[in-house]
């Protein structure tokens, strides 16, 4: 296959379709690393147009997209690994492997790298969600992505799932009555043994003192 202008170019290349192929961005706008080259500034419109992304590979253009967007989402220049600088990167990841993937259908070790790049991201952008949401919002607005907030999860009520909880519930309130006998006794027991023990130290006993003794005295 041949291009307009002569070269030899693959089936995958955006030859036919010059323009898509810089997804929104100006073909005439300098390669990563060149735009602030004095020489160049001062070159004429041949040699700018060299060293545009007019005459930029598929490598070149996404190198230039993703400092784009990195930068676009950065606090500073030596931030690499924030949470929205890992989403950014893994977004242009998934858009070029989309775009390999819808070259090759049949690719199912393509759609596995795919659907895991997206698992990833849908992770970090729940985490992002959560800690700073105002950040989450506006890296969601650069980036031009949607977020689908995960459903609820919903069991279905089985009748053994049913039968399950009632014999747990009645098991729990077993537990619970048993316990709160043990308590009761235990109780009792000290209460007696502190009306005993203020009878024998000559101590006043209250109302509550005396009718323990009288209990005593009754079960005895």
């Amino acid at each position: 296959m041949l291009r307009t202008d002569g070269f030899r170019c693959s089936p995958i290349d955006f030859c036919q379709y010059p323009l898509a192929r810089f997804g929104g961005l100006d073909p005439s706008t300098p390669k990563l690393g060149f735009e602030k080259v004095k020489d160049l500034m001062d070159a004429s419109e041949a040699v700018k147009k060299i060293f545009s992304l007019e005459f930029a590979d598929d490598k070149e253009i996404n190198a230039y997209r993703r400092a784009k967007l990195v930068k676009a989402v950065q606090k500073d220049a030596t931030d690499q690994s924030s949470l929205p600088v890992s989403i950014t990167l893994q977004t242009l990841n998934i858009r070029n492997a989309a775009k390999q993937l819808s070259l090759a259908r049949k690719d199912m070790g393509a759609k596995q790298r795919l659907l895991g790049i997206i698992g990833r991201r849908r992770r970090t952008l729940k985490y992002l969600r959560q800690t700073d949401y105002e950040r989450f919002e506006r890296l969601l607005k650069e980036l031009r992505i949607t977020y689908v907030l995960p459903p609820a999860h919903v069991r279905y009520h089985t009748r053994r799932y049913l039968e399950k909880l009632v014999v747990r519930k009645k098991a729990r309130e077993e537990k619970l009555k048993a316990l709160r006998e043990f308590l009761d006794d235990r109780k009792e027991k000290q209460l007696r043994e502190i009306a005993i023990l203020k009878k024998e130290l000559g101590h006043e006993l209250t109302k509550e003192d005396e009718d323990i003794l009288a209990r005593m005295k009754d079960d005895s």
